[in-house]
């Protein structure tokens, strides 16, 4: 006879599978022990860390351009403007890469 409580225990997990779980986490679409899975890998994991960080800010820059728009409806300014903060952070995102690696 198995236990059946050890398969609803959390397990430690890698990278990429933390990653492959990174929108249904961040969108809350995770079953518990895979969301405390995610959560137990992003407290010893820095660079999954900032992974995650970046992902919620990029959903949440797009949700402030408006809910459910279709590329084809965003006119040109909206577009300038979502492309403009994708470079932004994608800047800060390379930096703190640097950054973590001129200290090592």
């Amino acid at each position: 006879m198995t236990d059946q409580s050890a398969e609803s225990r959390p397990t430690v997990i890698d990278c990429e599978k933390a990653v492959r779980r990174l929108w249904d986490y961040i969108d809350q679409g995770l079953p518990v022990v895979a969301r405390e899975e995610v959560d137990m890998h992003l407290t010893t994991c820095e660079l999954c860390a900032r992974r995650f960080a970046f992902a919620r800010t990029m959903k949440d820059e797009l949700a402030k351009l408006g809910n459910a728009l279709s590329l084809a409806d965003v006119d040109e300014i909206r577009r300038a403007e979502l492309s403009r903060r994708i470079r932004t952070a994608l800047r800060c995102a390379r930096s703190d890469d640097g950054d973590r690696t001129a200290g090592a």
